[in-house]
């Protein structure tokens, strides 16, 4: 109530009830006059703010108009006709290992031309050696040793001693082939090496230095390296080639040679050789016996002086006279006589 008691007396002409209507006019004049004053601030304003903010659209717009639009490129992908080729699918299962099978030596490569044809695949029966193969190779419980019926017991280091002279040039496949056949007759828990001799020098299958274990890679790595590196020719000296083998301490070493002393410049005095096998493979003061056992073969033809027979006599420890550690293999057991199919 009181409040418009108030705004009523605001609104009253100065002067109060009952005063002359001139001064009313007046008053009410005064009052519009205010009253316009008070707005058209802020219309000025509104218009003002109007005229920016359409500015500001306008410029926008044009900006957006001249500024390129980014575009997403279309990826397409053109699909070939659907094969109906099954998905390739593997197959995990374990596969068998195969036994190793060593390829044939080519004879043409060793083998002169009148002797090429007269060589047979397999004189295995011809020697009676028991097990398969020209000289009778075989595996026992730890592999046993055997090179052309000459047993070397269950020893587990093995070194093979090859003439690779110019006389071996008829004999080296056959040689060759039933060394890989009785490195294959041994055992993975015995070592093998296979030293050439060739004019003064001795030629190691790889690695030089050890032996390997007789297992089937090995083996295949021995075969391939001495089909691609050892070409029979020359004269031959042994002494060289035994010190190599003797010092990769084998048990036992099979010396194969057509001429072991050899001729002309390479050639050796037998006494000379026994001396110097005596000091590399000495007996033992006690029992006699000697540390390496040294199985001979003779191939082709008779030694006059029987070189490989005295080594055998005095290193293979045996005494018995038919299994002396010596055998002799001539053209008629390996199949090489003339015309000979």
């Amino acid at each position: 109530m009181l409040q418009v008691v108030n705004e009523s007396r605001r609104d009253r002409p100065p002067g109060g009830i009952g005063k002359h209507p001139q001064s009313t006019s007046d008053w009410r004049r005064r009052k519009d006059a205010r009253g316009r004053q008070g707005w058209l601030p802020w219309a000025g304003s509104l218009a003002g703010h109007a005229v920016l903010l359409g500015l500001v659209v306008l410029v926008g717009v044009n900006l957006a108009q001249e500024r390129p639009q980014p575009t997403t490129p279309l990826v397409t992908a053109e699909l070939g006709e659907e094969s109906s080729a099954p998905m390739l699918e593997l197959d995990l299962k374990e596969q068998p290992t195969a036994l190793l099978e060593l390829p044939p030596l080519d004879p043409e490569r060793y083998l002169p031309s009148d002797t090429i044809g007269s060589l047979p695949p397999d004189r295995s029966a011809s020697l009676g050696g028991p097990g398969g193969g020209l000289f009778g190779a075989r595996q026992g419980s730890m592999g046993q040793v055997l090179f052309a019926g000459l047993s070397g017991g269950d020893a587990k280091r093995i070194a093979f001693v090859v003439d690779a002279s110019g006389s071996m040039i008829a004999t080296f496949p056959v040689v060759t082939r039933e060394l890989a056949r009785s490195i294959g007759n041994l055992s993975p828990l015995q070592s093998y090496t296979v030293v050439f001799f060739q004019r003064d020098e001795a030629v190691s299958s790889p690695p030089a230095d050890r032996m390997v274990a007789a297992n089937p890679e090995n083996l295949q790595r021995t075969m391939e390296w001495i089909r691609s590196a050892v070409i029979p020719s020359g004269r031959s000296n042994p002494l060289r080639a035994l010190k190599q083998a003797m010092e990769l301490d084998p048990e036992v070493i099979y010396l194969l040679s057509s001429n072991v002393t050899g001729s002309g410049q390479y050639s050796v005095d037998l006494d000379a050789l026994l001396a110097q096998l005596d000091v590399l493979n000495p007996p033992d003061p006690v029992t006699g016996r000697r540390a390496v056992q040294i199985n001979c073969i003779q191939f082709l033809d008779p030694d006059p002086i029987d070189a490989l027979k005295k080594i055998a006599e005095v290193h293979s420890g045996r005494t018995d006279e038919e299994a002396a550690g010596f055998r002799f293999l001539g053209r008629s057991e390996l199949g090489l006589e003339p015309g000979r199919r």
